[in-house]
């Protein structure tokens, strides 16, 4: 879908059922800062490393041990201004990585991966589009992909704690 609307219009941004606009002109903030800032997405409670298996970061060639201390990347929110570089380090790799199995969704299906109730440095759970959303995101711009993220509970937008609740009760992971 992503590259779809890439090579319509220059300017992307997603944002999934859980999201609540806080203000009146918060999209219109939002797109002004995600146009300043090319890329700007939403930060995340855990740990990359924790809450990615393996094989994700083997698809990437990459050691979990490097994510142990970055924050994950929430997909519930995501802008990005469409060029060549966005679509060959960012929209590609991603689109690359959901086609081949066990790179985002595990080769053994997705129901056990979903709880991050068990405390452990690597590989407690996954966050399927989210794991590799951030282990792109890290790899193009390091620590400095911290100036692109804005919080998940306000000023501009949040999630829905009711519409997350729900999700987990359904998969009975509560």
């Amino acid at each position: 879908m992503f590259q779809l609307v890439a090579r319509e219009y220059p300017f992307v941004m997603w944002l999934d059922t859980s999201m609540r606009f806080i203000k009146p002109d918060a999209v219109t903030k939002l797109v002004d800062l995600g146009k300043r800032l090319d890329l700007l997405v939403m930060n995340g409670d855990g740990t990359i490393a924790e809450r990615t298996l393996p094989e994700t970061f083997d698809y990437f060639g990459e050691d979990p041990c490097r994510f142990r201390q970055s924050p994950e990347i929430q997909t519930g929110f995501l802008m990005f201004k469409v060029t060549r570089y966005s679509v060959e380090n960012i929209i590609k790799p991603w689109v690359g990585c959901a086609l081949t199995l066990g790179c985002m969704l595990p080769k053994d299906g997705f129901a056990k991966h979903l709880s991050c109730h068990r405390k452990q440095l690597y590989g407690a759970c996954h966050r399927f589009d989210q794991s590799v959303w951030a282990i792109i995101l890290y790899r193009l711009y390091g620590k400095d992909i911290e100036q692109c993220k804005v919080s998940m509970s306000g000023p501009l937008l949040y999630i829905e704690g009711r519409v997350a609740q729900a999700i987990m009760q359904q998969w009975n992971l509560q």
